[in-house]
């Protein structure tokens, strides 16, 4: 997968330190908080050691996680979402999936 990724209302991209203003305020929204793994206490210091350890781009079949910045045509961030290069299988990602 090559990133950025574009269409008309989204652009699909590594979640980067230009991002973590709107990442940190929205993971401390009690209304999303609450069905993810985190809690409103999420720090400027989480997200920067979650910014430290994520690399560059998506590598196939690394194994990695990688978090992919969601933003709509007008740059703003949207959301965001956890994806890994499966190892065993290269051309195969999966989403972070939690069980509530």
């Amino acid at each position: 997968m090559v990133l950025p990724l574009r269409t008309e209302r989204l652009t699909l991209s590594v979640l980067t330190a230009a991002d973590r203003a709107a990442f940190v305020r929205y993971r401390r929204d009690p209304d999303v908080a609450r069905w993810q793994s985190w809690s409103t206490t999420y720090s400027d210091d989480d997200a920067d050691a979650l910014l430290a350890d994520q690399p560059a781009g998506i590598e196939a079949g690394s194994g990695r996680w990688v978090q992919i910045a969601i933003h709509d045509a007008g740059g703003t961030l949207q959301g965001d979402v956890a994806v890994r290069a499966l190892a065993d299988q290269p051309d195969t990602w999966a989403r972070l999936r939690r069980d509530r």
